[in-house]
């Protein structure tokens, strides 16, 4: 169970649902169309932060989040099943390895002994985000830059790789 403060949830888990369904749009190469990314976070962040506020086990929340993850992307962004499917695994093992990396530093940044720690601070909920918020924005920027997508990777037509390179 996680009072999560309505702060927390404008601050932080909005904006890291917009970057989640933006990485899981931009992996198959869709256009970003934040008429559905913005409407499709919010239900993501309300709902998570309702799921968080019942007394559920930790963790309970995030299959729930996995699950909702999928069916959004099947509604409001009309992806097949399989696509759907993907694009929640690619935006949350993006969110999920980004933060594995970016831990250590931001515990060493705000002398950081245990995550419960964040748990008790809005503060520390919102800007230890941040890096985070940074870098998977710039995993968003690369992608597009590059044009790199699951459909032209299968291709084998991703800038500067040819086909037999893969």
């Amino acid at each position: 169970m996680d009072k999560m403060p309505f702060l927390a949830v404008l601050l932080q888990s909005f904006p890291e649902s917009i970057l989640l369904f933006s990485l899981g749009c931009a992996v198959w190469g869709m256009k970003l169309n934040f008429k559905k990314i913005i409407p499709a976070a919010a239900i993501s962040a309300l709902v998570s932060w309702g799921i968080r506020a019942l007394p559920f086990p930790f963790g309970v929340h995030s299959l729930i989040g996995l699950i909702l993850l999928t069916i959004l992307y099947l509604f409001i962004f009309k992806m097949p099943a399989i696509e759907a499917v993907v694009a929640t695994f690619f935006s949350l093992g993006s969110l999920c390895t980004i933060e594995v990396i970016a831990q250590p530093l931001i515990n060493i940044v705000f002398n950081i002994d245990k995550f419960s720690e964040y748990w008790n601070s809005t503060y520390l909920r919102i800007v230890a985000f941040i890096p985070v918020l940074v870098l998977m924005t710039l995993l968003l920027l690369i992608m597009k830059k590059f044009d790199f997508n699951i459909k032209k990777f299968i291709k084998g037509e991703l800038r500067g790789i040819k086909k037999h390179d893969i």
